[in-house]
């Protein structure tokens, strides 16, 4: 029996189900985000590295119960994710707003340094200093962020010249799970040449409106010296409208300005969420058709290391949940199951019960690397509380392989 012996004895559940995994359609789908108020406050944390600056000044932007300076931490449990984040040249990250906002706002707490304003290599130092200096924050009796950081789930984003010191502290190995770099820089390929040490999910964004740093130069550089990255990488560049200060969320007071900061922050917030904060619905904006249909789009560069599965849309009887699917070009799974199981195979771990798993979806993922399907639910109330656990087989840099598992809540 396809979900067990408890949907045996309820008819119209079986039912409702089993229509559920037969109705799976190939189709596009859009994006979603939610938002917590921002809060911010200054901070000076103590640095227990042996180099970097003593003190790591920063702004901190993080959830809170309602907007503002030093408004109260909206406290959660186990702590939310982390974004470290690396000012341009000559500036500070006090100038980051809209930065900090959307971060925060969308469950982050945002660490944007003040350090190094002129200097690559004291910027650098102070953020491999930052990592084990907020562990140490995050179990400081009398600190504000005490038990509000999960330095397990912490990312790294920079602008200009912070972009291109990201890709040198990622590729230092500082704990950081991955990276975002908007409008990167790097000297004569200097900062470049740390790219192939890279070994985390990395994503950068660039615009051809951008006269100080042209893309050629420096993103597509970083792009294509990144040979060891792990989950995905990204290279996305938008048209004119899109230039040095908009795509970080500086200076957005055009509506051509805004539309650029709404798809660059969406992008970002929608990688990160995936391969640092674990959510199941993060690469619908990175990799879903809104990303890749942006009018302001000019080219879209991808590439798999391993293959990754996304759940986005409705969850309630009588809407449509939409899948998808990033792979390498050639054959793709959907596979649904009543229950879970950890069992080693040869292409990662069946993260599904092998007796009552069925493929929803089988087909050929093709030159755009993602497959997309739509998942009608019927409607009914007798569906409400059903739980459907997801697993995608598809193609990375090794061959076949077990992606994550979200879970269809239908509620």
């Amino acid at each position: 029996m396809l979900f067990g012996p408890v949907l045996t004895r309820n008819p119209a559940l079986r039912r409702g189900l089993a229509a559920l995994l037969c109705g799976v359609a190939i189709l596009a789908s859009a994006p979603a985000q939610g938002g917590y108020s921002p809060g911010w406050t200054d901070v000076s944390i103590a640095n227990t590295t042996a180099s970097g600056s003593a003190a790591l000044e920063a702004r901190v932007h993080y959830p809170a119960s309602s907007p503002g300076q030093n408004a109260p931490l909206l406290r959660q449990a186990g702590g939310y994710p982390v974004v470290v984040f690396l000012h341009g040249f000559g500036v500070t990250g006090v100038l980051y707003q809209q930065m900090g906002e959307m971060f925060a706002g969308s469950g982050y707490v945002a660490v944007l340094q003040n350090t190094g304003q002129s200097s690559a290599t004291q910027q650098f130092l102070d953020a491999v200093a930052l990592h084990p200096s907020l562990v140490a924050e995050n179990t400081r009796s009398g600190s504000f962020f005490r038990g509000a950081l999960d330095m397990n789930r912490a990312a790294l984003a920079g602008h200009s010249m912070g972009g291109g010191s990201t890709i040198r502290v990622l590729a230092s190995s500082a704990g950081y799970r991955a990276g975002v770099c908007f409008a990167p820089w790097t000297v004569n390929g200097y900062q470049a040449r740390y790219a192939p040490s890279v070994q985390v999910p990395l994503a950068i964004v660039h615009g051809l409106g951008d006269q100080v740093l042209p893309w050629e130069l420096h993103s597509q550089a970083f792009y294509q010296a990144a040979t060891s990255f792990t989950g995905s990488k990204l290279l996305y560049l938008l048209d004119e409208s899109c230039n040095h200060s908009n795509v970080a969320g500086l200076t957005v007071t055009t509506p051509a300005s805004r539309l650029i900061w709404a798809r660059t922050s969406s992008m970002a917030v929608g990688f990160l969420d995936h391969y640092v904060a674990g959510a199941q619905d993060g690469l619908e904006d990175v990799y879903g058709p809104a990303a890749r249909q942006h009018p302001n789009l000019v080219r879209f560069d991808i590439d798999v290391e391993s293959p990754a599965m996304w759940l986005a849309g409705g969850a309630a009887p009588g809407s449509t949940a939409k899948l998808g699917v990033l792979s390498l070009p050639g054959p793709a799974a959907m596979l649904a199951a009543a229950g879970r199981a950890a069992i080693p195979t040869p292409f990662g771990t069946l993260l599904l019960d092998p007796a009552s798993l069925v493929i929803a979806v089988s087909a050929a993922v093709g030159p755009s690397l993602v497959l997309e399907a739509s998942l009608p639910i019927p409607p009914g109330p007798a569906l409400v509380g059903a739980v459907v656990p997801l697993q995608s087989a598809g193609i990375g840099a090794s061959g076949l392989g077990l992606t994550s598992s979200p879970a269809l809540v239908i509620e």
